[in-house]
């Protein structure tokens, strides 16, 4: 794939001066492909509590992405994880034995005030 710039000097080195790019549609010439440079690894997306990172190596030439792989969600993420589940859970049975001492404690007081009353 050519640039529009790569056309223009092209078509300067072979004076050709029509100063538009159909006259390059006559003119042919091989121009041997160069393959893609490899550039560093970027990170695109970080990992989070709930979702994996990527990273993408682009070629230096064309910005064409060349390898793209993903980040694991870092360990100490999954024992933060396990550490807000364990709490949930926990805070969920004190939620559950409240209600039930609150039902129990509500008995006891209708039995106590129904056994005054007679």
């Amino acid at each position: 794939m050519l640039f529009r710039n790569q056309r223009a000097i092209i078509l300067k080195k072979n004076n050709f001066n029509c100063g538009t790019i159909d006259c390059f549609k006559d003119f042919k010439e091989e121009i041997p492909a160069t393959g893609h440079t490899e550039g560093e690894e970027e990170t695109v997306k970080e990992p989070t509590l709930i979702s994996k990172g990527q990273k993408e190596v682009r070629c230096t030439e064309c910005n064409e992405v060349l390898e793209t792989s993903e980040i694991a969600i870092p360990t100490n993420y999954l024992i933060i994880d396990a550490i807000i589940a364990v709490a949930l859970l926990a805070v969920i049975i004190v939620v559950i034995v409240c209600i039930q001492k609150s039902q129990s404690r509500s008995e006891i007081e209708i039995t106590l005030y129904a056994d005054n009353i007679s």
